[in-house]
């Protein structure tokens, strides 16, 4: 009688913590990481000799130069043989929301112009660069920019690793070849010296103010399980809100935004709802403190991606 009565407790437990009451169902709700592709887990795109370096170009146009024996391994010493190398890059709102990231530097918000990963492997383990050989990046613009500046990913946001007259970042043409004929490309020539993800981005200009921006979802919405972002108008910029359970709002402070900046609410959730989420967007001004109701609605993720793409 008591193991039976154990193992009901066990059930009724199991079946609390997995599953919440939705009108007379129980929904399992799947985490909304599910939604994201992994930022650890980016994989190989192509493999070379570390004795032999190697000169990479995807179909992106991003262009990668590894030097004969750049690379070390965990006791500084340079490897031989099969390298991995492992690369993607994003370059809009709907790559950045992809990989659940946002553009918030250290010292407030950036306007990415390209977010891309690089790094080297052998047999899974993780190579560094030579100080006096390193790897030279090459990735397409869009528009030139003075005050871009070059950015890793760290604990507290994205950190400052260049200035604006570094040779770790600098303007520059590079050739690739396409369908067998070689093509100029204006873009940046950067030289990381740590490796992982790395942002091409421009601080936002300096305005006075600062503005707080909530989010409201409904009553009846698992805020637990949601994320939601602000994108500045006219930017690659978002901004991930934070949830504020004693006022079951999503809020997020934007500092020296240009006055009358116009913002894109966009949230996500799981609703227990298999293969879709709900999802919603939102217009609003940027004043001294706003909050805004989002009614998201069932979307697969294929159509979330489609939608977001076109912002």
């Amino acid at each position: 009688m008591q193991k039976i009565t154990l193992l009901a407790l066990t059930a009724t437990i199991m079946l609390a913590v997995g599953c919440v009451k939705n009108t007379d169902e129980f929904v399992e709700y799947i985490s909304i990481d599910s939604y994201f592709d992994s930022a650890e887990d980016v994989g190989a795109v192509t493999t070379f000799t570390a004795e032999d370096g190697l000169t990479y170009t995807s179909d992106t146009g991003v262009k990668i130069e590894v030097p004969p024996s750049a690379l070390n391994d965990g006791n500084g010493k340079s490897v031989t043989g099969l390298v991995a190398v492992h690369f993607t890059i994003l370059t809009d709102i709907a790559d950045l929301i992809r990989y659940n990231f946002n553009t918030e530097g250290v010292n407030g918000l950036l306007d990415a112009h390209s977010v891309a990963y690089l790094s080297f492997s052998q047999q899974g383990k993780s190579l560094s660069t030579n100080a006096d050989n390193k790897p030279t990046v090459y990735m397409p613009y869009n528009l030139p920019s003075d005050g871009a500046l070059l950015y890793s990913l760290s604990d507290s946001g994205w950190l400052q690793i260049s200035d604006g007259e570094s040779s770790a970042l600098l303007p520059t043409v590079y050739t690739i070849n396409t369908d067998g004929a070689p093509q100029d490309i204006r873009g940046y020539k950067i030289q990381p010296t740590v490796l992982g993800w790395l942002n091409v981005a421009e601080p936002l200009a300096a305005n006075d103010g600062s503005y707080t921006i909530c989010a409201q979802l409904p009553e009846d919405h698992n805020n637990v399980n949601s994320v939601v972002y602000g994108s500045l108008d006219g930017y690659t910029s978002l901004l991930s809100m934070v949830y504020k359970s004693e006022k079951m709002l999503f809020c997020g402070e934007i500092v020296n935004p240009a006055p009358g900046s116009s913002i894109l609410l966009i949230a996500i959730s799981d609703q227990g709802n298999t293969g879709q989420y709900n999802f919603g967007t939102k217009s609003a001004i940027l004043e001294s403190s706003t909050t805004e109701l989002i009614r998201p609605v069932l979307k697969s993720q294929a159509e979330i991606d489609e939608i977001l793409e076109d912002l």
